[in-house]
């Protein structure tokens, strides 16, 4: 037969226990229950004949029961081993008193299974002390009248320590060891009374709750307080008057700094003697002047008046010194503020501001801010303004047009050479070869935006961005041929990503989709486009085979784009009973698939469909290197 496996589901052997009186024998009787299965993990079912053994360490019987007959159901069995009605006999106790491990020994129609360790006790043995006759007859003749009692608590009045001390009734003992408290002797009546001393409160002296508790007043002397036991969270406020103060008991080292103020000091409180100085008597004789000051020393009568060089800036208020106390030819350039004077303190009409009319200057025009005009500004030489050049109209100059800020016109701004503006971080004007260009460069002076002439060929313009120096964007017409074309560069200068307009071409190291993650906010996803050596297209679907043969037909779409004579299929059936299957005819309206070794099979498949586009046949893999290369630009 088949080996079988032994599953112990419960092991925890229960003695049940069958006795008439307390110093009866005890016969045992282990419930034991299990699960047991073939090599192969099959549960047993029906009626099967067991064998039962408890063995010690050494492999020794020390009981056994054969041939009992048990139904299993679904592997699941139970027995009560040693149970005198399944014809077994007891389990004695010896079994367990005398050896320290025992084990269960099972057969199976004959094939023994592993042995299992009976770990919890085996039987349940008598108390010892209930087996001891001596203290068997003290328990009976117990009488309840002998319990132990405490007769009172007291405290003891006048001790200092107000300690409670248990005194024993008649015949009962009070001893101490660290921290126990034993009591010992016959007879008494429990607690009776529990007296209250000097400061203590007791609640029901007579039980059976008593409280005791101190009692407010004089119960509690300074020697009874720790060192510190009152401080200021148990003093409310204002208890403590100045009478409750001993002399001296508030010094200057107890005052924080600032605590007390004017409104905390009565009037008269606080004499010349508790202040530092001494208040003298008799008239004044002497008066010293100090810095910015003479006349002095002062001792009966006499002048002070203010130094040269006394009063300094800080001193005087606004609009303290006017022209009337001014000195003529006392105040030169140098003691006046850059912007303190302006045009109305000047013997002249300024323009105004903006001019009206037009404004011609023969040579250059400069002025220190913003030069402002309704109508032109023209002049024969150059223009210049720290901030804003603005016009109604034209703004013409014969060299240069620079701004330190911006340039603004209701017409045409034109110079015959370069336009600056913003500090000259911005320019219009010409390049080397007399082309036209705008040219932006940054705070440091780095070249950042160029719109220029290509260098190699003056009649194609392009768009060039910059970083540090770098080139990072092409935007140009080619110059062959004059196509557009844009080119993006990586971090290192080299060009990554192209549109080409001349053949319609976008390359890049890699083409992508990217769409949002559905369940993280944080993150992308980001797919990469197939790529090969050849521009192809592609369908797919899943058709269902009927009596062995299918026709698939394509969308008019892959028809159209599709050239049928580079087309691949790839067939994949979906059932494990397929016979394999064939493309036995294509062409660009579809293709026809049975099943092998004439098989009549009526299932689904997949197909996926691979082609080359119409007029790509040809596509180059190999090709020059032209697709990166980029024209430089003419510079001013």
């Amino acid at each position: 037969m088949k080996k079988k496996n032994l599953i112990i589901l419960l092991c925890a052997i229960v003695l049940l226990f069958i006795a008439g009186n307390i110093n009866a024998q005890i016969p045992g009787i282990l419930n034991f229950q299990a699960k047991i299965t073939d090599n192969t993990g099959t549960p047993l079912n029906g009626v099967h004949s067991f064998n039962f053994a408890i063995v010690n360490q050494s492999g020794t019987t020390l009981w056994s029961a054969n041939s009992i007959q048990i139904n299993v159901d679904e592997g699941l069995y139970s027995v009560k081993l040693g149970d005198p009605s399944q014809g077994m006999t007891p389990i004695p106790s010896s079994v367990f008193d005398d050896n320290d491990k025992t084990f269960l020994r099972i057969w199976v129609a004959g094939e023994q299974l592993t042995d299992q360790p009976i770990l919890p006790v085996g039987y349940a043995h008598k108390s010892e002390y209930s087996d001891q006759s001596e203290n068997s007859e003290k328990l009976n003749n117990l009488n309840p009248d002998d319990y132990l009692g405490i007769e009172s608590i007291n405290t003891q009045p006048g001790d200092g320590n107000r300690n409670i001390t248990i005194q024993g009734d008649t015949g009962i003992n009070v001893s101490t060891s660290n921290n126990t408290i034993t009591i010992s002797g016959n007879g008494g009546s429990g607690i009776q009374t529990i007296n209250g001393g000097d400061g203590i409160q007791v609640t029901d002296p007579n039980g059976p709750t008593t409280t005791i508790s101190a009692t407010l007043g004089t119960s509690i002397s300074n020697s009874e307080l720790d060192n510190n036991a009152v401080n200021s969270s148990k003093i409310s406020d204002g208890t403590i008057s100045n009478s409750d103060l001993g002399s001296d008991c508030v010094t200057s080292n107890k005052i924080q700094n600032l605590t007390i103020t004017g409104s905390d000091i009565a009037n008269n409180t606080i004499g010349s003697e508790k202040l530092n100085f001494t208040v003298g008597t008799g008239t004044v004789t002497q008066v010293n002047t100090g810095t910015g000051l003479t006349g002095g020393p002062i001792y009966t009568t006499g002048t002070i008046s203010i130094a040269n060089s006394g009063v300094g800036s800080t001193q005087l208020a606004n609009n303290a010194v006017n022209s009337a106390k001014i000195q003529d030819g006392t105040v030169t350039g140098t003691d006046i503020q850059n912007g303190t004077i302006g045009t109305v303190d000047l013997n002249f009409t300024p323009l105004t501001n903006p001019y009206t009319g037009n404004l011609s200057i023969s040579g250059s025009l400069g002025v220190g801010s913003t030069i402002n005009c309704s109508s032109n500004i023209t002049s024969t030489n150059s223009i210049v303004a720290s901030n804003d050049i603005g016009s109604g109209d034209d703004i013409t100059a014969g060299d240069d047009i620079t701004a330190g800020d911006d340039i603004f016109a209701g017409d045409n701004i034109t110079a015959v050479d370069n336009v600056y503006g913003c500090d000259g971080k911005a320019t219009i004007g010409r390049s080397t070869s007399n082309n036209g260009g705008v040219w932006l460069d940054g705070s440091s002076g780095n070249d950042l935006a160029y719109l220029t002439a290509i260098s190699d060929n003056a009649n194609n313009g392009g768009l060039w961005l910059m970083e540090s120096g770098s080139y990072r964007v092409y935007l140009y017409s080619e110059s062959s041929g004059g196509a557009g074309r844009l080119s993006l560069t990586d971090g290192s200068g080299n060009v990554t990503v192209q549109l080409r307009g001349s053949d319609g071409y976008i390359i890049g190291t890699v083409k992508s989709f990217c769409m949002d993650h559905p369940y993280r906010s944080d993150k992308n996803i980001v797919y990469a486009c197939i790529e090969g050596p050849e521009a192809a297209a592609y369908t797919r679907g899943t058709v269902e085979l009927k009596n062995g043969e299918a026709w698939v037909s394509f969308e008019e779409h892959f028809s159209i784009v599709i050239n049928p004579e580079t087309m691949t299929v790839q067939l994949t059936p979906l059932s494990a009973e397929s016979e394999g299957l064939a493309v036995i005819e294509k062409s660009s309206d579809g293709f026809r698939v049975k099943e092998l070794r004439g098989g009549k099979g009526n299932y689904k498949f997949d197909y996926f469909v691979q082609s080359v586009r119409k007029g790509y046949e040809d596509y180059e893999v190999i090709r020059d290197k032209e697709i990166t290369e980029e024209p430089t630009l003419e510079t001013q």
